[in-house]
């Protein structure tokens, strides 16, 4: 008998973030690359140079990205590149969960919210 294990990696959708960010140990190691335009980037610790980015596919929002990789970062997307630049539509109404609409699919992904992130 044959398993099948899912592999489920949650991201933190921010609308204060720019950039897709990614750890350096949870990037798949063969996409990441040295990035051609290396940023500086503000974090709770200071100023850091970012170098390099990674290519991630997240699935259950029909999603490829190229997130910034870092070191002891949590996976982020940035909220206002989903709908400024690719087209997603954001809904957070409220006491209900948030939720994402795919540009072209139109397929509504909900957003789980754990304190209130």
């Amino acid at each position: 008998m044959a398993a099948v294990l899912t592999l489920v990696r949650e991201w933190i959708v921010d609308n204060g973030a720019g950039d897709d960010l990614i750890d350096r140990r949870d990037a798949d190691p063969n996409t990441i690359q040295v990035a051609t335009e290396p940023i500086r980037l503000e974090t709770a610790n200071g100023e850091i140079l970012c170098k390099h980015d990674a290519h991630e596919q997240i699935s259950v929002l029909q999603l490829n990205c190229v997130a910034r990789v870092l070191v002891d970062s949590p996976r982020v997307l940035s909220l206002g590149k989903r709908c400024m630049e690719e087209g997603y539509t954001f809904i957070w109404q409220p006491y209900q969960l948030p939720y994402l609409i795919h540009p072209t699919t139109h397929v509504k992904t909900t957003l789980p919210v754990r304190n209130n992130v």
